[in-house]
């Protein structure tokens, strides 16, 4: 996409108002936008490595806690079956999350499973 001073980027935030972005709300703006483009630039990376290694490396415990929650599993018992702390178990699914670019578990497993993880 090209800006209006004819600048490109993957997205270009433009405004009818020639104030729109002034002073305070510029700096709240570019927080935003910037934090927004981290995260497509991070997603995107996600799927061309997917694409091009076709592997998803998930750590043992990470696979573990997928499998438990996909047995309908909760946090609490996840920990206390693989014998490990709650807030490891979460790290682990929020990190499996990530990696199979998932916004829930339900989802994570579900990639998990398309993407032959589990």
């Amino acid at each position: 996409m090209t800006g209006v001073d004819g600048s490109r980027g993957l997205f270009v935030i433009t405004s009818a108002d020639p104030h729109k972005f002034e002073g305070l709300a510029r700096v709240s703006a570019a927080r935003d936008y910037q934090m927004l483009a981290n995260y497509v630039h991070e997603a995107y990376l996600r799927i061309t490595s997917f694409r091009s290694t076709g592997v998803i490396d998930l750590s043992d415990d990470e696979k573990s806690c997928l499998k438990l929650a996909a047995e309908g599993f909760l946090g609490n018992e996840i920990a206390r079956k693989l014998k490990l702390s709650e807030s490891v178990v979460r790290l682990c699914l929020r990190v499996a999350r990530h990696k199979l670019g998932a916004a829930s578990t339900d989802m994570a497993v579900l990639n998990a499973i398309q993407f032959g993880v589990l």
